[in-house]
């Protein structure tokens, strides 16, 4: 496997694949097939060497294949295969023997089956139909791969599809472009966009819409852009950015992978749940929860009667321009934990870390009762709460920069 290892690594020099998705090929191809043997009587131990000769000889020229069939990626190509499935795919060949694996590499090379989204055919095709969302009703879209824009813009909606597909011929994607149509569907609450066709589409869709209307999104892969509509948001987003500005209401944001960006927004409540990327609001308020499992979180300029932060794995940075009068949660498993507040505030305060430090910062608290790793104290009358913790990591309470 000495050439394979060589074009994995030149392709980590190319900027094509990370590290991480060239160790994940390492272990698929370095999974050798074993031999198959049929009869009830074994091979002499000549012929057994000869047959495993034989077989890594034609395991090496698959590979061989397989790997001239990416060696045409380009760099922008590259980045955006899901090197982790393409292993996968690999590796359950190698367990099936070289038969299957001589068919994941004439698929690659063909762009068949599952390769036909990298190594395919493409045609494109571009649809803008008018969109009207009568008042109280929702616009759902359900998206494809593919990002997803929705604005403000004037009185009249509309929506444009800039879809693509992929084929194993130019005709098939051909084909396949001139049949498709999304389709415009109205509820008695809602209306939805969805697409009649999901085989090998992808599909960038930008709609327009008045303002104040809801939206409802869900992503397959791809970002997910929501501007200036002062109505409720929710996404469910399974790869790709989330970017909200302008909106109000209910907003629910749910990102497996990727960044969420929130911006310039006043709300009754926000709910951001994310499972790998950064969380950052900025200019933001409501009741604001916030969940990271990977990621840091930052707020800044933001304000809420209650504020929570939860992070497993990240720092958590909170900047609130309003005086503390309600609760205040945060909590980090493995990161620092930093919170900027007004002068007025008005709450009890427990600060406390397991393994880092803990600080007060321009404050002075009254009844502080301080030692290496905890600290507690009070603001005011103490009507309000502020609850910050880290297991491991510092945990700093400060007054925030007026002019700031």
């Amino acid at each position: 496997m000495k050439e394979e290892t060589v074009r994995i690594m030149k392709m980590v020099q190319e900027g094509k694949i990370s590290p991480e998705d060239a160790a994940e090929l390492l272990d698929a191809f370095g999974e050798a097939p074993e031999a198959e043997h049929q009869g009830s009587e074994p091979p002499k131990e000549e012929a057994k060497q000869e047959e495993k000769e034989e077989e890594k000889k034609e395991s090496n020229d698959v590979f061989g294949s397989f790997f001239g069939a990416i060696d045409h990626l380009t760099k922008d190509v590259a980045k955006n295969v899901n090197w982790q499935e393409i292993a996968n795919t690999v590796r359950k060949g190698v367990d099936k023997g070289v038969e299957a694996v001589k068919q994941v590499a004439d698929d690659a090379t063909k762009g068949r089956g599952g390769w036909a989204n990298v190594f395919g055919q493409q045609a494109d095709r571009v649809v803008e139909l008018p969109l009207s969302v009568p008042s109280g009703k929702v616009l759902k879209i359900e998206g494809a791969h593919g990002d997803i824009k929705v604005e403000a813009d004037g009185a009249v909606g509309s929506v444009k599809v800039a879809a693509r597909f992929k084929g194993y011929t130019e005709a098939e994607a051909k084909e396949l472009a001139d049949k498709y149509m999304p389709v415009l569907e109205e509820g008695q609450d809602f209306v939805v966009l969805r697409h009649n066709v999901t085989d090998r589409l992808s599909a960038d869709v930008h709609a327009k819409v008045p303002e104040g209307t809801v939206v409802e999104i869900r992503s397959s892969s791809g970002d997910v852009e929501v501007i200036g509509t002062k109505a409720g948001v929710r996404v469910t987003a399974s790869s790709g950015d989330v970017k909200l500005y302008g909106v109000a209401g209910s907003v629910e944001v749910n990102s497996q992978s990727g960044d969420v960006e929130f911006e310039s927004s006043s709300c009754n409540m926000v709910t951001v749940e994310s499972k790998s990327g950064d969380v950052r609001l900025s200019e933001v308020t409501g009741l604001l929860n916030v969940r990271s499992a990977s990621g840091e979180v930052e707020l800044s300029r933001c304000s809420g009667r209650t504020v929570s932060v939860e992070a497993s794995t990240g720092d958590i940075s909170v900047d609130l321009v309003a005086p503390v009068e309600g609760a205040v949660n945060l909590r980090s498993v493995r990161g620092d934990v930093t919170l900027e507040i007004s002068d007025g505030s008005d709450c009890r305060v427990h600060i406390s870390t397991l393994k880092g430090e803990v600080a007060v910062k321009g404050l002075e608290l009254q009844d502080e009762n301080r030692d290496k790793l905890v600290v507690t104290g009070r603001l005011g009358n103490g009507s309000g709460t502020i609850d910050m913790s880290a297991v491991t990591g510092d945990v700093t309470l400060a007054l925030r920069d007026a002019s700031a």
